[in-house]
C-alpha cells in the first residue's frame, strides 16, 4: 500500500509539473511569435536586420520543438497513472495546480522521531522473522527434554507416554499404554537419546538463524534510519532550491521585459533580447521542476517513515 500510495503520487504530481511547463511552452510561444512579428514589421520599415528575424525565428523554433515532446511525455503519464491504478490508458481529470496540490509540512527543527520507522513493512518483517526464530528455538529445545509421565491409577502395566510433542515426533496416539505399546515405544525413545547430537544441532543452527535474523533485524533499522536521514536532507535542500529557483525565474522574466523595451527603443540589438528570451524561458522551466522535486521528496519522505509523520485523526466517540 506505501508503495501503492508513493507511486501514485509522484506521478500525478510529475502529470501536473508537464501540465505547467506545457502551459509556460505555449504562453512563450505565443509572446515569441509577436515578437517574430515585430522584428519583421521592422525589417520592412527599414530600421531592423535579418539577422533580428533570424534569432526571432529561433526563438520560436526552439518552442515550437519543445512542445510535442511535452505532449507525449504528458500522455504516457497519464497512462502509466491509470494502468497504476488498475485501468486502461487514457486521459486524468486534473485537480488543482502543482504548488496548491498539497501543505507542505514543517518539518520539526530536532528531527522526526526515530520510532516512527516501526511502522516500516520491512522492519515489521524482520520483527516477524526474529520472533519466528525464537520460536524455533523454543521448538528445537523440548525435543531435548521429553516429558514421559507415568499413570499411577492402574499401577505399573499402564505406563503412558503424555507429552505432546514426543508423541508428534514418533508418531504416537495420544495415549499408549505399557502393555500395549512398551515394545513400540521404548526403541524409539532410546533411539531419541542416541540421536540427541543431532537434536543439539539442531538447537544449534535455531541459535544461530537467531543471530541471523537479529543481525538482519539490526541492519534494517539502520538502513532504514539511513533513507529516512537522507529524505530529509532531500527535501530540506529542495525546499531551498524551490526558494531559489522562483527568484531566479522572477528576474530572468523581468529582464526579458526590459530586453524588449530596449530594443523597441532602438537602444540594443536583438541578441540581448535571445540571451534574455533564453534564459527566462528555461529559468521558468527550472522552478516549476523545482516544485515538482519537492514535492517528490516529501513522497518520499512519507515513505521512508512507513506513513508520514503527522498522527493519524482519531475518530470521536459518539
Amino acid at each position: 500500500m506505501s508503495t501503492v500510495v508513493t507511486s501514485v503520487a509522484t506521478l500525478y504530481f510529475q502529470l501536473r509539473e508537464l501540465d505547467e511547463e506545457m502551459q509556460i511552452a505555449r504562453d512563450t510561444l505565443a509572446a515569441r511569435r509577436k515578437s517574430l512579428a515585430l522584428v519583421r514589421l521592422r525589417l520592412e520599415g527599414g530600421i531592423g536586420t535579418l539577422q533580428d528575424v533570424r534569432q526571432a525565428e529561433e526563438l520560436v523554433a526552439q518552442v515550437e520543438a519543445a512542445i510535442p515532446q511535452l505532449s507525449s511525455a504528458i500522455t504516457q503519464a497519464e497512462n502509466a497513472l491509470n494502468v497504476l491504478a488498475g485501468g486502461y490508458p487514457g486521459p486524468v481529470p486534473r485537480g488543482l495546480a502543482l504548488e496548491d496540490q498539497i501543505g507542505l509540512p514543517l518539518v520539526p527543527a530536532a528531527g522526526v522521531p526515530s520510532s516512527l520507522i516501526e511502522r516500516r513493512p520491512d522492519i515489521k518483517q524482520s520483527e516477524a522473522a526474529l520472533i519466528a526464530a525464537n520460536a524455533q528455538i523454543g521448538e528445537a529445545r523440548a525435543l531435548l527434554f521429553p516429558q514421559i509421565a507415568l499413570g499411577a491409577s492402574t499401577g505399573a502395566a499402564s505406563a503412558q507416554v503424555s507429552d505432546v510433542a514426543i508423541r508428534n515426533l514418533l508418531g504416537l496416539p495420544n495415549t499408549v499404554t505399557y502393555a500395549e505399546g512398551l515394545v513400540n515405544v521404548l526403541p524409539q525413545l532410546v533411539q531419541q537419546i542416541f540421536n540427541a547430537g543431532a537434536v543439539r544441532a539442531n538447537v544449534a543452527a535455531s541459535q544461530a538463524g537467531k543471530e541471523a535474523a537479529l543481525l538482519q533485524y539490526i541492519q534494517t533499522i539502520h538502513q532504514d534510519v539511513g533513507e529516512v536521514s537522507d529524505a530529509l536532507v532531500a527535501y530540506r535542500e529542495a525546499r531551498k532550491t524551490t526558494l531559489a529557483d522562483h527568484a531566479y525565474a522572477a528576474a530572468a522574466v523581468d529582464s526579458t521585459r526590459l530586453a524588449n523595451m530596449r530594443y523597441e527603443g532602438g537602444v540594443t540589438s536583438y541578441l540581448e533580447v535571445l540571451t534574455s528570451e533564453t534564459q527566462s524561458y528555461e529559468a521558468e522551466l527550472a522552478f516549476v521542476e523545482a516544485k515538482y522535486d519537492e514535492r517528490a521528496d516529501v513522497v518520499q519522505l512519507y515513505k521512508a517513515l512507513g506513513g508520514g509523520w503527522q498522527p493519524e485523526p482519531q475518530e470521536t466517540q459518539k
